[in-house]
C-alpha cells in the first residue's frame, strides 16, 4: 500500500461536516511504527476463501478518561502528579485523553518529563503533541493506551493567541483499529473555530470508529462544541448529565463544562461519570463505550502520510 497525503475535501468517513470556514494552514508531523507493515504482510496470507466466511460479531469494549491535568498541579496549587497518577490507576481506563502535559517545561512542574513518567508508571503507550516548545521543553496533550498503539499523527493549529494542538492516534483492539484524538481548544471563539475546522480537515478523511476528547475552552453554545455536534455522540449529554460543570473556580464552585467525550455513531455508550475530585482545576470525565463488529470486517484503515 503506498502512502497518500489525506486533502481537505470530504473523504471515506462519510461523516457530515459542519458549516465552518476552512483553516488557512496546516503543519503536520505523522509517525508510523513498522509493526503496521508486519500487520499488512501477515494480513496478505490469509486465504481468500476464509475472508469470505461470516464471522460471528464481537463486542470491543473501551473506558476512555479525558481530563485537564493543570500541569500536574492540583486545585489547591500543589504540584502533585501522584495523585493523578494514582486516579488513573484506580479508574483503569484503555484510552486516557489529557491536556495542559508539561514535559521540561517550568520549575512549576519540577521540569519533569510527564508524559514518560506517568507511562512508565502506568505501563501504558503513549504520544505526545507538543503545542508549545521553549529551552527544549514542551506543553501541550498526551494519549495513554493499554492496547498497542500503531499510528501517531500531531498536528499544531492556528489562532492568534497561544499555539494549540491536537494528537491523533490508532490503536489496535483486537483486530479493530480505533481512532482516538484529543486537544485544548483555545480561549477565543475566533481561534476555536479555526481549531475546529483543523481537526474537522483532518477527521473527514479517517475511517473507522473514532473518540475525541479534550478542553473545548467552551460550554454547549460554542461554535466548537456544535461542530461535532450531528455527527457525533455528546457521550456526558447522552448520560443525563448535560448541566454539570467539570471546571472548579477559585472559589470552589463549577462552572458550565468545558471538557467533553465525543464518540462516532458506530459506539454505544455504556456508562459515564464525573469524578469530583481535587487532583487539577479541571474534573475528570470517565466513559465506557460499546462496539459491535463482524471478525470479517476490518474496522478502520491505517492513516499514512508522507
Amino acid at each position: 500500500m503506498g502512502l497518500k497525503r489525506l486533502a481537505a475535501s470530504p473523504g471515506p468517513s462519510g461523516r457530515p461536516r459542519p458549516a465552518i470556514p476552512k483553516a488557512p494552514y496546516r503543519l503536520a508531523v505523522y509517525i508510523i511504527g513498522v509493526f503496521i507493515a508486519l500487520f499488512l504482510g501477515v494480513a496478505t496470507t490469509v486465504k481468500a476463501e476464509s475472508a469470505l466466511e461470516p464471522g460471528p460479531d464481537e463486542t470491543v469494549s473501551l473506558k476512555i478518561l479525558t481530563l485537564n491535568i493543570h500541569s500536574g498541579v492540583n486545585w489547591f496549587g500543589q504540584y502533585d502528579l501522584e495523585s493523578i497518577a494514582r486516579y488513573i490507576e484506580e479508574v483503569q481506563p484503555d484510552i486516557v485523553g489529557l491536556q495542559e502535559v508539561a514535559r521540561g517545561w517550568s520549575s512549576q512542574s519540577r521540569f519533569e518529563d510527564i508524559p514518560g513518567d506517568l507511562a512508565r508508571r502506568l505501563k501504558m503507550d503513549f504520544a505526545y503533541s507538543a503545542s508549545l516548545e521553549r529551552n527544549n521543553g514542551n506543553f501541550g496533550n498526551l494519549i495513554l493506551s493499554r492496547y498497542p498503539i500503531v499510528g501517531i499523527f500531531t498536528e499544531l493549529m492556528p489562532g492568534n493567541l497561544e499555539r494549540r494542538s491536537f494528537g491523533f492516534v490508532q490503536i489496535m483492539v483486537g483486530g479493530v483499529r480505533i481512532n482516538f484524538l484529543t486537544t485544548h481548544l483555545g480561549l477565543s471563539e475566533s481561534d476555536r473555530q479555526e481549531q475546529v475546522t483543523a481537526i474537522w480537515n483532518f477527521i473527514s478523511q479517517v475511517d473507522g470508529p473514532l473518540v475525541i476528547t479534550g478542553d473545548f475552552n467552551g460550554s454547549d453554545g460554542d461554535v466548537a462544541v456544535k461542530a461535532f455536534h450531528g455527527s457525533f455522540l455528546d457521550v456526558q449529554e447522552l448520560s443525563g448529565f448535560r448541566d454539570r460543570g467539570t471546571f472548579r473556580v477559585k472559589n470552589g464552585s463549577l462552572i458550565p463544562r468545558m471538557d467533553f467525550i465525543f464518540a462516532s455513531p458506530e459506539f454505544m455508550v455504556s456508562n459515564f461519570w464525573i469524578d469530583e475530585n481535587y487532583i487539577s482545576d479541571h474534573l475528570p470525565l470517565v466513559a465506557e463505550l460499546k462496539l459491535t463488529v463482524s471478525n470479517q470486517d476490518v474496522a478502520g484503515q491505517p492513516v499514512m502520510y508522507q
